[in-house]
């Protein structure tokens, strides 16, 4: 199958497409990137979506985001499309994560109702560009009593297993607005994958220099402020004291435990030291840093020894955030995805690209042991495109089209 597959992750910066081809079945899967385009969201509209994400929002503007979502994830299937030369007709189907705006998993000793929010309508991205679109994908295995994440362990299985397999083990670990890890050891099958949400991962950063830039900045680009700053050891130490962190995995968390609100809280403590600005983002940095250290330290060493720590995500691109880490993971070699010639930029797309393949060929993609799922299950919904012969699926904004900065990536 040709696939497009579309992920916008929990800083909302952009739309990630990816085009990819998978042939063969689990456990003799060829995995086959192709073309990634980063597909922009209008500022207007992320706004939006980044105040969906707080308590009390109103249902009606959620409803109408979902729509506008939808037309956002299509245009960038077209996107897609111009670039890689592939016809809309050539794709079999389009695999869509959707954008998070809510996320409230099981926990411990809680009686509420588990619940998982993605918004970008399928049937929008269906009717738009004439394709199957599978999306949704975090409800099945949160009716299953999981956590509903993280659901990337699967691809990070099929895709590191045989790579790393002569080492002791290997974690690859995500920084994007969260932290999350899969930690495969040595010789592991899918049920022995560990895999959790660290924490913060870049969000307390970004929502910090956007606060303190009065929006100007939305993040500590290459790292420059952290690296002039000094981090308080002490407010780092009060954070790693939260409930969340010493909460045994499976376990998952998003803009609820580590958003905005946190990230003004974060700001006041600071301010209360005297701290200036940059220490306060090196601070924040520390944090998303001390936070893998010790989830490793509690959840995966016990396991077994970690050879190698791949990481992917916006804080692949930190070289400030990556030289800590490599300081405090030692003798772990850490390295990024890029560094074993897969991209970065397409690699949770490529990841639901496999989970919609798997969903249109009827088999399980969570992974139990990493979600808490009672069982394993066939994630996503499958949204046919309109039937009507007349039906118009071209786009109304080709201003993206006309101005393509992005050559075809081709791996």
């Amino acid at each position: 199958m040709i696939i497009a597959a579309l992920m916008s992750g929990t800083s909302v910066d952009s739309i990630d497409a990816v085009c990819v081809k998978i042939e063969g079945a689990y456990g003799a899967l060829d995995i086959l990137p192709a073309f990634h385009v980063s597909y922009p969201w209008p500022e207007l509209l992320r706004n939006r979506l980044l105040l969906m994400a707080r308590p009390g929002a109103f249902l009606s503007e959620a409803a109408e985001l979902n729509m506008l979502a939808g037309e956002q994830f299509a245009l960038a299937v077209h996107c897609l499309a111009n670039t890689s030369g592939l016809p809309l007709d050539q794709f079999d189907a389009i695999a869509s994560h959707g954008q998070t705006v809510l996320h409230k998993p099981p926990s411990p000793g809680s009686e509420h109702t588990a619940y998982t929010v993605q918004i970008g309508e399928p049937a929008v991205i269906a009717a738009r560009t004439g394709r199957p679109v599978v999306a949704d994908f975090r409800q099945g295995d949160i009716a299953v009593g999981g956590q509903g994440a993280p659901l990337v362990p699967y691809a990070d299985y099929m895709l590191f297993r045989n790579r790393f397999a002569k080492q002791q083990g290997v974690a690859i670990q995500n920084i994007g607005g969260i932290g999350n890890v899969t930690y495969i050891p040595r010789g592991a099958g899918i049920d022995d994958v560990v895999a959790f949400d660290n924490g913060p991962g870049n969000m307390l950063m970004d929502a910090i220099v956007s606060r303190l830039t009065g929006g100007r900045e939305q993040m500590d680009l290459g790292g420059e402020y952290a690296q002039s700053g000094k981090a308080h050891s002490g407010i780092v130490n009060r954070w790693l004291a939260l409930p969340y962190f010493s909460q045994p995995p499976p376990k998952s968390t998003g803009r609820d435990l580590f958003g905005e609100t946190e990230a003004d809280r974060l700001i006041y403590e600071c301010m209360e030291f005297g701290l200036t600005f940059n220490d306060v983002v090196a601070t924040a940095l520390e944090i998303t840093v001390s936070v893998i250290e010790d989830s490793y330290n509690r959840f995966l060493m016990p396991r077994g020894a970690i050879s190698h720590v791949v990481v992917g995500g916006g804080g692949a691109d930190n070289p400030v955030l990556l030289e800590r880490l490599r300081q405090r993971l030692s003798p772990a070699v850490v390295l990024t995805h890029s560094q074993i010639g897969i991209d970065n930029c397409s690699k949770e797309a490529i990841a639901f690209a496999l989970l919609a393949y798997e969903t249109l060929h009827g088999r399980p993609s969570n992974v139990s042991s990493a979600t808490g799922g009672a069982s394993r299950a066939v994630l996503g919904k499958i949204c046919l495109p309109p039937l009507a012969s007349g039906w118009d699926i071209s786009i109304t904004d080709r201003s993206i089209l006309d101005n393509l900065s992005q050559p075809p990536y081709n791996l």
